[in-house]
C-alpha cells in the first residue's frame, strides 16, 4: 500500500485542521457568504478532498482524483460556492501537504496539480 496515503490517512483530522486554518489565514472573511453550517460543511469538504486524494494514491490512478474533483465543481459551483474559494481549498492541501511531507507527498502534489488539467470554467 502508498506508504503517502497511509500516512495521510492516519493524519486526516489533523490535515483538516491545517487546511482549514490556511484557508482562513488566506481569506478571513470566507464563511460570510454562506449559512450557518459553512464552516462545518468546509470542513466535511476537507475532509472529503483528502480521502478522494488518499483512494488516488492507493489505486496509483491520477485521473480517479481528476474524475473526482471534475465532478465537484458540477456540485459546487451551482449550489453558490465561489471558484476562488475551491481554488484556496486546493491551494491550501498543496501548501500544507508540502510543508508537512516534503518530497515524500510528490505524488499527492502531482495530483493536486493534474486536477487543474480537467478544470471545467472556461468550458
Amino acid at each position: 500500500m502508498n506508504a503517502l496515503a497511509l500516512v495521510m490517512e492516519r493524519d486526516e483530522s489533523s490535515l483538516v485542521d491545517s487546511v482549514l486554518d490556511c484557508m482562513l489565514k488566506e481569506k478571513p472573511d470566507m464563511y460570510e457568504r454562506y449559512s450557518e453550517d459553512g464552516p462545518k460543511r468546509t470542513r466535511e469538504d476537507v475532509a472529503y478532498h483528502l480521502q478522494h486524494l488518499v483512494a488516488a494514491l492507493i489505486a496509483e490512478d491520477s485521473e480517479m482524483f481528476s474524475d473526482y474533483y471534475a465532478w465537484l465543481l458540477g456540485v459546487l459551483l451551482p449550489r453558490g460556492i465561489v471558484m476562488e474559494d475551491i481554488d484556496i481549498n486546493f491551494t491550501c492541501m498543496h501548501q500544507v501537504l508540502t510543508e508537512r511531507y516534503g518530497d515524500d507527498a510528490q505524488q499527492a502534489l502531482q495530483y493536486l496539480e493534474q486536477r487543474n488539467l480537467t478544470d471545467t470554467r472556461a468550458n
